[in-house]
């Protein structure tokens, strides 16, 4: 028994020096799914999504990284490098579609959220790049812990007294947390 988790735990050792090789080596990327609206069929703007470009195993779901990197605290580092690349992206897209107005949007983990320094630093980088919040929405999977939780309160009030949008996933919501919803700073309910 103690042998498989030691084992286990090697495994485990092993991995997380990969993930940490891959930010180092900028295997992470985003793609972009686009945001059509099914009226007109015109792009609305994109949700972000990171993958890893693995070397030898190829692109990679965030199931098989994300709590890798939430453990080892680098899903700090995930945020900042996510919306600085999707503000680089959403100007490229925006010069080259400059009658379009685009919002782009970034998933955020529950465990960033518990930064307490997560909203000053995503304004700070928004000011840095001369960004618009208004052109950017913020997702949050779990809606629940926004009301349960100060410190993610605060920073989703924050970031949307900034000007982000902010979106719930809508799948694991009941009746009582869409009423919990019309209270709160959530502007968009993903389905």
């Amino acid at each position: 028994f103690y042998a498989s988790i030691k084992e286990e735990e090697m495994d485990n050792m092993l991995y997380y020096q990969e993930v940490k090789h891959a930010i180092l080596n900028k295997e992470f990327v985003l793609y972009y799914q686009p945001i059509v609206n099914l009226v007109d069929k015109t792009m609305q703007g994109a949700e972000a999504l990171m993958r890893w470009n693995h070397p030898t195993k190829g692109v990679q779901a965030p199931s098989t990284f994300l709590k890798v990197l939430e453990q080892s605290g680098d899903i700090k580092w995930v945020g900042e490098w996510g919306i600085e690349s999707m503000i680089r992206m959403h100007n490229l897209m925006a010069e080259k579609y400059p009658t379009i107005p685009l919002r782009f949007s970034l998933n955020l983990s529950t465990k960033q959220l518990l930064d307490s320094n997560l909203a000053n630093k995503f304004i700070d980088i928004m000011n840095k790049n001369n960004a618009k919040p208004e052109h950017y929405m913020l997702e949050i999977s779990d809606f629940m812990v926004v009301e349960k939780i100060a410190i993610i309160k605060t920073n989703i009030y924050k970031l949307r007294d900034y000007g982000f949008k902010i979106a719930v996933d809508g799948f694991e919501l009941d009746g009582q947390s869409v009423q919990a919803i019309q209270k709160s700073p959530i502007d968009v309910i993903k389905l």
